[in-house]
């Protein structure tokens, strides 16, 4: 099974395009590429999860692109730090042949996790640059137990 650990802000959207709406057409139609070509599923870790209005309005979006039915969960929100919460939620699901990325523009509370961490611009968000390596990441590095 093939996860990406998604955040959104500055991920799905960039500083350099906010003037034009929450979401990058660009980083969307990546992210779908992502998944179309990997048969990924989608796990939530940004701060858009942790309430009602923000989620639908990222599973609305994600909707147009096909993307909605590719999410799987969200992490919990714990005290300490998003490497923990993805840690946990992996602990509280078992992934058979389990490989994963994580899209983020903040990498730096990554430690154990951090080979599996794909470092987002914060200017430009999710891009073309992104594509070949995801695809790698997630169909040709050796699987990872949970």
């Amino acid at each position: 099974m093939n996860i990406i650990f998604l955040d959104v802000d500055r991920v799905l959207n960039s500083a350099k395009e906010l003037s034009e709406g929450p979401f990058s057409k660009i980083s969307l139609n990546v992210l779908k590429r992502i998944v179309d070509e990997t048969n990924a599923k989608i796990v939530v870790i940004s701060s858009w999860r942790l309430l009602e209005f923000s989620r639908k309005i990222l599973l609305s979006e994600l909707e147009k692109y096909h993307l909605k039915e590719s999410v799987i969960g969200m992490t919990p929100h714990l005290p300490s730090n998003r490497e923990e919460e993805i840690m946990t939620y992996l602990k509280s699901n078992e992934f058979p042949n389990l490989n994963f990325i994580i899209l983020d523009d903040q990498v730096i509370e990554y430690q154990d996790l951090e080979e599996h961490v794909i470092k987002i611009d914060p200017y430009f968000g999710l891009n073309e640059e992104h594509l070949e390596i995801c695809i790698h990441l997630l169909t040709s590095k050796t699987k990872t137990k949970s």
